[in-house]
């Protein structure tokens, strides 16, 4: 366990941005619509704050239940 919990620790620490605004999430969003495609992969993304929505896109073959899945998702996290 106390591996696992290193592991965690190490991977934010590396994936952790210095700074996040709408610019970014434009680039990061842009690059994973661009991969999903490349891919034909059916997913919906979202990047958000937790008040503010800063990119978001369903990709070709997603549903309005993908959509939904986002929203609970996003208030699991901000609930907790």
């Amino acid at each position: 366990m106390k591996e696992s919990l290193e592991d965690l620790a190490r991977e934010e620490a590396e994936l952790c941005f210095p700074y996040f605004n709408e610019d970014e999430a434009w680039e990061l969003g842009s690059l994973l619509v661009e991969r999903a495609r490349s891919s034909a992969l059916a997913v919906t993304i979202d990047i958000s704050t937790k008040d503010k929505v800063m990119f978001h896109f369903a990709c070709r073959g997603t549903t309005p239940d993908n959509d939904q899945w986002v929203i609970r998702k996003k208030n699991l996290v901000n609930r907790f």
